[in-house]
């Protein structure tokens, strides 16, 4: 959405529900019609319905959009505020892929010459459970070393805006190697476009028969965690949340657990 907007801007295609508008054209009905567009409407690579999780994240951001105009007094109404009533909840049960202890060791043995740095973002978000955005702007200055020569990240989380402290492995270190002397980004030439095209053949490359994003290596993190019997609300700290609730996803997701629990009885 600028002066005028086009509403594929916010999912990544052209779709036929709208050319360009106006804010002016933004009301509540319209948002509406344009959920309701979205649950029916088909992606673009599947050519198939969008998922319930898709439709959410798209039309959430749509209304984040919307809420924003209103506070720069672009819109003269508070129109996402009502819509919210209506807003599309996330689905916490679907499944959510990511790797196995094998597997990030697979990960980690394959070589990559396409993208070096690519899969050293990945293998970071592994060991940290960093999201993409925060690896992507993640610079040399946010890595600390305590007095006991410790090192940890002092970092913004971009989706929350929190300051954050977070202690590395020794893994993660491995991964951040030695610290070049003109400082800068830590991952060079990384974008979302860039990770979009080579995660995908990363992940066939290491022969790793799954459907993995980037954001499934978030979930790798935490899942490593809770199978090595870290509890959840230290998971949670880890991670950022700030609230145990979105962490106790994990929990359903864990067949390990499931299994060392009957193995003791």
């Amino acid at each position: 959405l600028g002066a005028d907007c086009t509403t594929g801007m916010l999912n990544g295609y052209a779709p036929e529900y709208v050319g360009k508008c106006k804010f002016s054209d933004i009301t509540f009905n319209y948002c509406e019609k344009y959920k309701k567009y979205l649950s029916k409407d088909k992606s673009w690579k599947k050519k198939t319905v969008l998922n319930h999780n898709t439709v959410a994240s798209y039309y959430n951001v749509f209304l984040k959009v919307v809420e924003r105009a209103y506070r720069d007094g672009i819109l003269p109404s508070d129109i996402a505020a009502e819509a919210k009533c209506h807003r599309i909840k996330w689905n916490h049960d679907t499944n959510k892929e990511y790797l196995d202890e094998e597997e990030i060791i697979r990960l980690n043995n394959t070589t990559f010459q396409e993208s070096a740095e690519t899969k050293r973002a990945c293998l970071f978000s592994i060991y940290t459970g960093l999201r993409r955005a925060d690896v992507i702007h993640l610079d040399w200055k946010d890595i600390y070393y305590n007095s006991k020569s410790e090192p940890y990240m002092k970092l913004r989380i971009h989706k929350t805006g929190d300051m954050v402290c977070l202690p590395l492995s020794q893994s993660a270190v491995k991964v951040l190697g030695r610290k070049p002397s003109e400082g800068g980004l830590v991952f060079k030439g990384i974008n979302a476009g860039v990770l979009n095209k080579y995660v995908p053949k990363l992940i066939q490359n290491a022969e790793i028969d799954k459907h993995i994003t980037f954001h499934c290596f978030r979930h790798t993190f935490a899942m490593t965690l809770l199978n090595k019997g870290v509890d959840i609300y230290t998971i949670a700290k880890l991670m950022g949340h700030k609230s145990v609730n979105s962490t106790q996803m994990y929990a359903k997701l864990s067949p390990e657990q499931l299994r060392k629990a009957i193995i003791g009885m």
